[in-house]
């Protein structure tokens, strides 16, 4: 699992360790391991929820099809 990937299950569950870690088949304290981790990297504050939209509207835009050459 990337942490993209684990950030995207996180964000599309409303924040739910335990939805997310039963979503990828990991235990709830992984998921709140690697998501502290990641807020740690990014220097920002997960728990806010601006936050989390940005975020979210982010991942989503990475999701979306280049557009045509």
């Amino acid at each position: 699992m990337s942490q993209v990937t684990g950030r995207s299950y996180w964000l599309f569950l409303p924040g739910s360790w335990d939805r997310t870690a039963t979503s990828l088949g990991i235990h709830r304290n992984t998921v709140r391991r690697r998501i502290t981790r990641i807020g740690t990297l990014v220097d920002t504050d997960l728990d806010d929820p601006d936050v989390r939209m940005e975020l979210w509207f982010a991942l989503r835009s990475l999701d979306r099809d280049p557009p045509p050459a």
